[in-house]
């Protein structure tokens, strides 16, 4: 599954408080955390994600409500990257060894790529020091990962669904496909979470 390039709103209003952001960064990151992908469903939705600060807060209060330092984020890529940063500039976010990638930038795709199972690979140096720091090497992101494949394989299944005749010699076949994506992601989300994902 490709990972979306999330687009941050240009020009957006100022909020009194960083976390008053966390609404418009959920749809501009499009309900998934910048760095893992997570969908915020498996964490409770927007009540139970975070706004984290590229360039961190703590080492440059001057970004703490600047809109395009903020990423919507999963707790586990919050806490795991928290005051972390490479140097004393907040526009050096890494150093080609060491350090992050704005998730809003194509170049994120140049250090990090997912194998068929789901794990993070890195294909940088910059790409595993995001792994180990992020944490990205959790079980549980690869999980998510598999579930959130296995909805988009269902939704594009259903969209075909509605393109042929009931009386298409593929319409049964695709029914039944169908019916084994969505067990499937029953059974896989009982599995790691006790119950099926919606």
């Amino acid at each position: 599954m490709p990972r979306h390039v999330p687009i941050r709103t240009p020009d957006v209003p100022d909020r009194a408080r960083y976390q008053d952001y966390k609404p418009q960064l959920r749809q501009d990151f499009l309900h998934a955390c910048g760095y893992c992908g997570d969908g915020d469903r498996f964490y409770g939705g927007l009540p139970g994600y975070h706004v984290d600060h590229f360039a961190p807060k703590k080492r440059f209060p001057a970004r703490e409500f600047l809109y395009t330092n903020l990423v919507y984020s999963c707790p586990y890529c919050n806490r795991g990257k928290s005051d972390k940063w490479i140097g004393d500039d907040p526009d050096q976010s890494h150093d080609g060894q060491a350090g992050f990638i704005d998730p809003c930038l194509p170049d994120f795709d140049d250090h990090l790529e997912r194998d068929a199972e789901g794990r993070f690979v890195a294909k940088s140096a910059v790409g595993g020091y995001m792994i180990t720091h992020l944490r990205l090497y959790l079980d549980r992101h690869r999980l998510i990962w598999a579930i959130q494949t296995l909805h988009a394989l269902r939704e594009r299944a259903q969209s075909l669904r509605h393109r042929l005749k009931a009386d298409d010699a593929r319409y049964v076949p695709l029914l039944e496909a169908i019916a084994e994506i969505s067990e499937q992601i029953d059974d896989y989300s009982r599995e790691v979470f006790g119950a099926p994902a919606q």
